[in-house]
């Protein structure tokens, strides 16, 4: 996991096929968080944790994965997403 939140320009980090799915974050966003404890209270380790920029310094890749435009998202190797905090948590 990188600390750094990818933003406009950025292109999309390639997927790490060894990982069984990608969370798309915020470090300060409330509801990332609540998918990063589940992942953590669950023992899971074999995903990768994507900090992106929110508002007008979105990656323009981001909007594909979820047309909200918000986060958290987790991504899977075969393209599909799930959006929506409690969504997400239950999808883990």
């Amino acid at each position: 996991m990188s600390s750094k939140h990818l933003q406009t320009g950025d292109p999309k980090p390639a997927f790490d096929k060894t990982k069984k799915f990608r969370i798309y974050s915020m470090k300060f966003c409330p509801f990332a968080q609540r998918a990063r404890l589940v992942a953590t209270a669950k023992g899971l380790k074999d995903y990768d944790i994507v900090n992106i920029k929110l508002r007008d310094d979105l990656p323009e890749w981001y909007t594909a994965i979820n047309p909200a435009r918000a986060v958290p998202a987790i991504e899977f190797p075969d393209g599909r997403a799930i959006n929506e905090s409690l969504i997400v948590a239950g999808n883990m």
